[in-house]
């Protein structure tokens, strides 16, 4: 296949693009970067083929063997294949993010499809589905504000906790610590449901979600299981059940005392 290191590329006689081997070491779109690109481009009698892409833009790696399909017929763009980033925390600031979760590493499979060119992609606008995974990572207690932060900050995990009524210092106090979160999502039109629930697993505590979101107006429609380790979040449980149920509460509290050592 030719290598095109000029922007003159020559037509066929049909008016198509050539197969090609494309390699760009920085791609600009007037001001904005999209940063590092490597896939073979072919063209068909429906649109472009970006094959065995490989790229890395503002921290994301992004491979697939299949590549990405502009349907030039439909203005529709659809991408099969894998997101990577290390050090999240780092990386979402890059593209308007605040930094509300913090990650060692994160891995989506994505098979997803939008309107549009494929740099014209929009969460909202996304269908399709996707298996996020993530480790050594925690959910840190910042602020919400509007747009994209909003978004970021649906599933607070900091922000739950402190609403049930009780002390959860010990496990929010630097934001909620987990070895391992995975889940199975499916997009569609601006409402993102969990296929698979949602699974977050720590230190003692973990955290099962599952229902839908939506991105757009930030609506929570969802069920959570919640489980705390032994620790001073028992004595709030305790007395939760004294309220409820006095003999069982008690048996809570004294059992707790009893072994309290850590």
């Amino acid at each position: 296949l030719p290598v095109v290191e000029s922007t003159q590329i020559d037509l066929g006689d049909n008016g198509e693009i050539p197969e090609l081997v494309v390699r760009i070491k920085d791609l600009h779109i007037g001001n904005t970067s999209y940063g590092k690109w490597n896939f073979n481009l072919a063209s068909d009698s429906k649109g472009l083929n970006f094959k065995h892409l490989d790229a890395s833009i503002n921290g994301l790696m992004i491979t697939s063997e299949p590549g990405l399909v502009w349907n030039l017929n439909s203005n529709e763009t659809r991408f099969s294949g894998e997101v990577k980033a290390q050090d999240i925390a780092d990386v979402l600031p890059l593209w308007g993010y605040v930094p509300t979760v913090d990650a060692k590493e994160v891995s989506v499979l994505a098979d997803v499809r939008w309107f549009g060119n494929p740099l014209e992609i929009q969460l909202l606008d996304l269908i399709g589905s996707a298996k996020l995974q993530a480790r050594d990572g925690r959910f840190v207690d910042i602020e919400s504000g509007g747009g994209a932060v909003r978004i970021l900050s649906l599933i607070n995990f900091n922000a739950i906790a402190k609403r049930l009524r009780g002390d959860f210092s010990d496990v929010t106090g630097k934001g909620i610590a987990f070895d391992n979160l995975e889940a199975e999502l499916g997009f569609n039109n601006g409402i993102l449901s969990f296929v698979d629930t949602l699974k977050l697993r720590g230190t003692g505590s973990s955290f099962e979600v599952d229902g839908t979101i939506d991105l757009d107006s930030g609506r929570l429609d969802n069920e959570m299981i919640v489980t705390l380790p032994v620790t001073k979040s028992l004595p709030w449980y305790g007395l939760y059940l004294a309220l409820a149920n006095p003999i069982a509460g008690a048996g809570v509290l004294v059992g707790e005392r009893v072994l309290r050592k850590p």
